[in-house]
């Protein structure tokens, strides 16, 4: 038991860091449902499904905490076009067995009777993702032109069809944290970055200005503009920094 706490704990953090995680919040689904936290598993299931509606094995989770539920009904909606046009013969199967149980489920309640709970649907595996080059970065970084106070502009590398991210490659007086960018508070001295790390405090990691912290963004939606105060966007983001 211990082990699954320390899982869905795990994957809280990950959906509190990137709301996007559709795998995720199909993972946490599983687990409520298995845990029989009926509400929550159909609303991470719901979740799910909705950031990523071509996965069937997702679907298939819903439909699994809508026959836990008794909702039968909805359930036959989501898995006739499962079993007609599954992206795999699992997922086919899947559907097949749980239009079984959503069977089993009817005339158990016509019964007065429990019927068994249905297994886990099965899981597609995602897409491997190919790792990134990493290449070292000049020593010195040519600084951003900031005199003039304005807000600076993510720095975005070359597209192409073989682009791939340009990684600093962490040096052994260096460390990195992965978070949320919630703020930049410009003070004498120096800019700070408020990166905020769920559900812990969040860390700050000071710079000498803000024109010389050197920004750059892989993402092809992104391309708003870096200034001082709180983030109307906060941003994930990976930072690089020296620990002193």
């Amino acid at each position: 038991m211990v082990e699954a706490d320390a899982i869905e704990g795990a994957l809280r953090q990950v959906v509190s860091l990137n709301p996007s995680a559709a795998a995720a919040y199909d993972s946490l689904g599983r687990l409520r449902a298995d845990a029989g936290d009926l509400d929550e598993a159909l609303a991470l299931a719901r979740q799910a499904v909705q950031l990523a509606p071509a996965r069937d094995d997702f679907a298939l989770g819903l439909a699994r905490v809508l026959i836990m539920r008794g909702e039968t009904k909805a359930a036959r909606g989501m898995l006739g076009p499962l079993l007609a046009r599954g992206a795999t013969p699992e997922i086919r199967q899947g559907a097949r067995n749980y239009l079984g149980g959503a069977a089993r489920v009817e005339l158990a309640a016509a019964a007065g009777a429990e019927a068994p709970l249905p297994e886990r649907p099965p899981t597609l595996p995602d897409e491997p993702t190919p790792l990134p080059d990493i290449v070292e970065p000049p020593t010195t970084p040519a600084p951003l032109d900031n005199s003039a106070g304005e807000p600076l502009p993510a720095r975005v590398p070359p597209a192409g069809p073989l682009s791939r991210p340009d990684l600093h490659r962490v040096r052994d007086d260096e460390a990195q944290v992965f978070g949320t960018m919630t703020a930049i508070e410009c003070v004498d001295g120096g800019s700070i970055l408020v990166i905020q790390q769920a559900p812990s405090e969040p860390i700050r990691v000071r710079g000498a200005s803000l024109d010389r912290i050197d920004f750059v963004s892989f993402r092809a939606d992104y391309s708003g503009s870096i200034a001082c105060g709180p983030q109307a966007q906060p941003p994930p983001v990976l930072v690089t920094y020296r620990p002193d």
